[in-house]
């Protein structure tokens, strides 16, 4: 279900700033699925054993997924925290 229209200016359009170790640990999980690409790449010969590469393309599904929910989660976790932050600001 869309909530609303993702292409005009609205709160997922906001830029926020991403902690520095989590974008760290974004990167290491890009960095390792860009090595399994590659490792892939290698293998698309017709004397490779095809479930093996079968193997290796679920394994880089699975990671680019886990990436993709790390980032969906981080991006949750600054928003709350930034939205946090401006209510104490408010408060005081």
């Amino acid at each position: 279900m869309m909530v609303g229209n993702m292409n005009n200016n609205s709160d997922a359009d906001i830029v926020l700033k991403i902690d520095e170790r989590d974008v760290e640990k974004l990167l290491n999980r890009i960095h390792r699925i860009q090595g399994q690409l590659t490792a892939v790449e290698g293998m698309i010969k017709p004397e490779t054993d095809f479930k093996k590469n079968m193997i290796q393309l679920q394994a880089i599904i699975s990671a680019m997924e886990s990436v993709r929910l790390e980032l969906i989660q981080v991006k949750l976790k600054t928003k709350i925290l930034t939205e946090l932050s401006s209510m104490m600001k408010v408060l005081k």
